[in-house]
């Protein structure tokens, strides 16, 4: 019927191709003020996401950790492996988590950066979170080290991960307070308040020896949360024109689908006619 696979996953659910050859069905958005646009970027995106109108969307709706960990680890081009923490954190098993969450350890920010301190109210909050941990959990944090060592748990992963979802430590394109302007923040936690990369407060202005490449801090909610929050179907920078009225079509089904489902039917009867096992 003329269906095929969008060569580009990441741009597949961009609006310039949200009609392609993919697309069987889908929930059609046009941006214009009269409720005729998606509300999904706004109660999806990080606050320091947004559009031309307005900066602060919601993160009402997040990523399950459950729904990231689904993503496979690619081991070489012919084999790849479930996701498992230990093999990243050799530690992890051992930390119970427990009440007192200490398996955060492994999910907070650095406080340095080149051996110096990212700046005195980022410490300040990192050592409030050290200090509700165990003393033998609050030793496994590394000062200059944790997120490298968290960002490997990212790495080779299902490359669709890195399209759908802002992982820890991870970079995103966003829009500065006034929305007028796009820049570059990276989700981190803690975070101490809410910072623009246009504000005195944003860490890169804090402290002029940071290397161009360290982005202001991005907020959950503009809180110090931490939460997997969605990248696909939320505009980059300046992209879209309301935050409200989002133009990007909502996929029903699509070809993918239909050959995961089909895929799925050989297996079932291949199952019932004895030739494979579970």
């Amino acid at each position: 019927m003329g269906y095929k696979l969008f060569p580009n996953y990441k741009d597949l659910f961009k609006v310039a191709n949200e009609r392609c050859e993919e697309m069987i069905m889908s929930v059609q958005y046009i941006e214009e003020p009269d409720g005729y646009g998606s509300r999904l970027q706004k109660y999806c995106a990080a606050w320091n996401q947004g559009s031309k109108d307005s900066r602060g969307c919601w993160t009402d709706l997040q990523v399950t950790p459950a729904v990231v960990n689904l993503y496979e680890v690619i081991v070489d081009a012919n084999t790849v492996k479930p996701f498992s923490w230990s093999d990243y954190l050799p530690q992890w098993n051992a930390v119970s988590a427990s009440a007192t969450a200490n398996r955060k350890v492994f999910f907070i920010r650095d406080q340095k950066v080149n051996g110096a301190d990212v700046h005195a109210t980022v410490t300040t909050a990192i050592n409030t979170e050290l200090n509700k941990l165990d003393a033998t959990v609050k030793a496994l944090y590394l000062p200059e080290g944790n997120e490298a060592r968290l960002k490997k748990a990212y790495a080779n992963r299902d490359p669709r991960l890195a399209y759908n979802v802002v992982t820890p430590y991870a970079d995103f394109k966003g829009v500065n307070s006034n929305s007028t302007a796009e820049g570059m923040y990276t989700y981190r936690f803690p975070l101490t308040g809410k910072y623009y990369s246009d504000q005195a407060s944003a860490e890169p202005n804090l402290n002029k020896s940071l290397p161009a490449t360290y982005y202001t801090s991005g907020s959950c909610n503009a809180q110090a949360e931490f939460k997997y929050i969605h990248r696909k179907f939320v505009g980059e920078g300046l992209e879209y024109a309301r935050r409200q009225s989002n133009p990007v079509d909502e996929p029903i089904i699509r070809y993918a689908d239909v050959l995961l489902m089909w895929a799925e039917a050989l297996v079932e009867k291949m199952i019932l006619m004895g030739q494979w096992r579970r």
